[in-house]
């Protein structure tokens, strides 16, 4: 257990949770809980004396005012012993314990992964529901806790214990998030440029499958049995189906964007046309029925959008 009366134990937590390099922030009320428990009743107060924060309100976010002149006085033993105490805590939840097994499997791709369940939460304002995985996310951005014994000896432990048949994968790789994160390990893996695209915007449902996922150790099994699982033909199959369905999802939006552009086209041209032949008696006829055949394209623009929804859809939901 650190030392409550040493300032520099939660000053250097609270550094660890501020300085994160994805953007997670923390209001005060949702740290509170985890800084007494470790640090003691007293420690808001003790902070706010002593000028490390201005103010511990429940719904101010965490902010260290003279970061740049603390020194946290902390040898590697008094982080191991830090480390320890927190995750203690935190462990008790199971997506954080997971996600912490993740990035000991594979930091890169852990990374990548953490980078889209903070998106996610963001977009879908999960913050009150995800706070202990957003402070294990937030230390697991450090490098020291990365590399810390406390991280290697409880991971490894649990990680050991896994096994995982393949078959149980089976519905797994028929989701494309999974697949994503399958292709973007074995990119890390052959230490190939990482692919930076999103594992997935905005979908709620995207981190109950994740969570599930993790929780049962799918995820970190992948990881660790990475050549294993690239040479099953199962999966090989799902990547395959997958780039397929890809190159088909991109030419089907080019060809509906192209038709789009050329029925807005023909569109501006029947109209013009048309109000340029109504200046004459004589071609007002023919101005009239350029103005039919526009105002029929009229309604094929949606036409086009429907039927171009409708093929991604079928394509989406053909494996």
């Amino acid at each position: 257990m650190p030392d409550s009366d040493n300032l520099s134990f939660p000053v250097y937590f609270l550094h660890m949770l501020q300085d994160n390099r994805i953007g997670i922030q923390f209001k005060w009320k949702e740290i509170k809980g985890l800084l007494t428990g470790i640090f003691g009743d007293k420690i808001c107060q003790k902070l706010i004396e002593n000028e490390i924060v201005e103010t511990c309100s429940d719904n101010e976010f965490l902010e260290i005012t003279n970061l740049n002149d603390i020194s946290f006085s902390l040898s590697r033993y008094d982080r191991e012993i830090l480390y320890g105490s927190v995750v203690n805590i935190l462990k008790r939840d199971l997506f954080s314990m997971g996600i912490m097994e993740t990035v000991y499997a594979s930091r890169k791709t852990g990374i990548l992964i953490m980078e889209s369940i903070n998106f996610n939460i963001t977009v879908n304002r999960f913050e009150d529901r995800y706070i202990n995985l957003r402070i294990t996310m937030a230390m697991l951005l450090s490098a020291e806790f990365y590399y810390s014994e406390t991280l290697k000896n409880i991971c490894k432990s649990t990680l050991d214990a896994y096994s995982i048949p393949m078959d149980s994968y089976r519905i797994d790789l028929q989701k494309d998030w999974f697949i994503r994160i399958v292709m973007l390990a074995r990119l890390n893996e052959n230490n190939n440029v990482i692919y930076q695209g999103p594992l997935e915007t905005g979908d709620p449902d995207y981190l109950n499958l994740l969570e599930e996922s993790i929780k049962s150790g799918k995820i970190q099994y992948m990881m660790l049995h990475m050549n294993e699982f690239l040479h099953d033909k199962m999966v090989n199959n799902a990547i395959a189906s997958y780039e397929y369905r890809k190159v088909r999802r991109q030419r089907i939006k080019k060809l509906y964007d192209w038709a789009a552009i050329a029925n807005d086209m023909a569109i501006g041209s029947e109209f013009l046309s048309g109000s340029i032949l109504f200046i004459s008696h004589n071609t007002y006829m023919l101005g009239v029925y350029l103005f039919i055949v526009a105002s029929i394209q009229l309604l094929i623009k949606p036409g086009i959008q429907i039927s171009r929804k409708l093929q991604l859809f079928k394509l989406t939901h053909t494996k």
